[in-house]
């Protein structure tokens, strides 16, 4: 396979740091392993025995897409067999996986293009690229060619991604020029191979990522507090409706009013079309205007999304 092949053609990617999200992205990639989707292999790696145990059991059997699992010491083997890889572990011990000998050495001194995506919230493609190239003794980045330089991405899936239902945002994270348009192509093309398989993507400028995960990822959160209010509120007035009952009822009705906003409604349209003058819904709305949850959930919003640039700084 030559080298733009293996960009665009994602046969065998590494999940490094493989948790809650990077295992709810291999679930979801194998839910459509009947799929023409061309991954062959995935190979995932957990920082200590019991998560090594946790992914061998979940997903070790599995024989197509293959699976294979390593301790995070063998970081540089996954990545060795990997054209890309996907960067999933807790932020706050990104620079110490990437300082890791083997795989630093696997990312920045290949004799192959590889793409590295980062879905920690928080992290930046500028800063990724500064731990890989700082102090190394084989390589600074300047001294790689850049057509051997691995390719730096950033995607935010959400959790839902093991139902393939993530909304996932990918952005540039740089590494080889724009001008290059043919590579460029390759590489979103393989960038989005993956994600696509997990649920729909938007390509965003990477400025616009801290935001993105508020809105695609964080949000899942903000979410269901709402429904789980909405479903509260129910039983306390018909005791006799089971939880579950209330709670996919007001849950179907998240998704009807994002199926009727997606569609081009309007929140405030919506509003209107559902609202009748003195009527039940009036009066709901009423309450929660007094109560300014639009204001506060406006607020969680914006106090998510600069939160998240203030992850990776060090303290002052």
């Amino acid at each position: 396979m030559s080298d733009l092949e293996s960009l665009r053609i994602p046969r065998t990617v590494a999940v490094i740091g493989c948790g809650k999200l990077g295992s709810a992205i291999v679930e979801g990639i194998l839910n459509r392993a009947a799929d023409e989707h061309k991954i062959e292999h995935l190979i995932l790696t957990a920082g200590s025995e019991a998560g090594v145990d946790r992914l061998a059991t979940k997903f070790g059997g599995n024989k197509s897409p293959r699976v294979t699992v390593f301790h995070a010491i063998r970081n540089g083997d996954a990545v060795d067999l990997a054209s890309h890889v996907i960067l999933a572990c807790k932020h706050v011990v990104f620079r110490q996986v990437l300082s890791e000998e083997g795989l630093r050495r696997a990312l920045i001194t290949s004799s192959e293009p590889r793409v590295l995506t980062n879905i920690m919230g928080g992290v930046t493609s500028s800063e990724i690229e500064q731990v890989l190239y700082h102090n190394h003794a084989n390589a600074t980045r300047d001294s790689i060619p850049e057509t051997k330089r691995t390719i730096i991405m950033r995607a935010m899936p959400n959790i839902a991604a093991k139902l393939n239902q993530s909304t996932t945002p990918l952005a540039w994270g740089g590494s080889i020029g724009h001008d290059d348009e043919v590579k460029v192509e390759a590489v979103r093309a393989g960038v989005e191979a993956i994600f696509g398989l997990v649920g729909t993507v938007q390509w965003l400028p990477e400025g616009l990522m801290n935001t993105a995960s508020a809105l695609c990822a964080s949000s899942l959160a903000f979410y269901a507090s709402l429904i789980e209010g909405m479903a509260t509120g129910a039983q306390s007035t018909e005791t006799d409706m089971e939880p579950e009952v209330a709670l996919a009822l007001a849950a179907n009705a998240a998704r009807s009013t994002a199926a009727l906003i997606l569609d081009g409604t309007s929140p405030s349209e919506l509003r209107r079309m559902v609202t009748t003058k003195g009527g039940s819904t009036a009066k709901g709305q009423a309450v929660l205007d007094q109560r300014g949850v639009q204001s506060a959930v406006a607020e969680a919003s914006k106090t998510t999304a600069l939160a998240a640039k203030q992850l990776t700084r060090p303290p002052e």
